[in-house]
């Protein structure tokens, strides 16, 4: 089937369908085929025209070519792979010496924090003599 005919039976068919279709289409077969011309492929096959929203009914900008969905029976689909089992690691446990030195830093940590309070209240208590 050429071009012209293919889109001559495509406006039939949107012409006969439920769906609005746009003044300028709907009152001109060659306004519709000149519309679409650069859009169809030489040889469409079996598409057909189909609304993008098909609240807005056929027109030039809410149109596209579609393939009718085929159902095909006695043809299996791969298998499904199983899947992949994760396997959660336990937490590593710090070693000894690790577990030292965390302790080394916190304690030292504290005894910061115990010099620069001690400075502050040295520098309250100066202040208060004054």
């Amino acid at each position: 089937m050429d071009k012209e005919a293919f889109l001559r039976l495509q406006y039939l068919r949107m012409i006969n369908s439920d769906e609005f279709v746009v003044e300028q289409w709907r009152s001109s077969m060659d306004r519709f085929i000149s519309d679409l011309w650069d859009r169809t492929l030489t040889l469409p096959g079996k598409r057909f025209l189909q609304p993008k929203d098909p609240s807005l009914g056929f027109s030039p900008d809410n149109v596209e070519w579609q393939f009718p969905k085929i159902k095909r029976k006695g043809v299996s689909r791969a298998p499904i792979a199983p899947q992949r089992q994760i396997v959660k690691k336990a937490p590593v446990k710090p070693t000894k010496a690790e577990i030292k030195a965390n302790e080394a830093a916190a304690k030292e940590a504290r005894r910061k924090a115990i010099s620069e309070q001690y400075l502050r209240w040295e520098r309250q208590r100066v202040v208060g003599r004054s």
